[in-house]
């Protein structure tokens, strides 16, 4: 599977094209449903993926508008990076 999706020769060519590969030169009972499994769990072909979606819309004012610094925050947590000297996580203060 690696040799048919993941190196630069093949490019990861999703789902169908994958499986064409594949049968070329292999086939077992299965082949159809481990091969979509195989790239539905692809890191890089779901980081590339377009996900059909509307456009977020403008953005709306605050209301009131804060006259003062620090009147209205938000805070948040950005988790599950890679670890960088003994931290894995951010913390935003808007």
């Amino acid at each position: 599977m690696h040799l048919h999706h993941n190196t630069s020769i093949s490019g990861h060519p999703g789902c169908w094209k994958t499986l064409e590969l594949v049968m070329r030169n292999y086939w077992w009972p299965g082949i159809s449903k481990y091969v979509l499994s195989y790239v539905d769990g692809c890191d890089v072909c779901q980081r590339g993926k377009a996900f059909p979606e509307m456009p977020a819309g403008k953005l709306m004012l605050m209301n009131p508008i804060p006259n003062m610094p620090w009147t209205d925050i938000s805070v948040d947590f950005v988790m599950g990076l890679p670890e960088a000297q003994g931290y894995d996580a951010i913390l935003v203060v808007v």
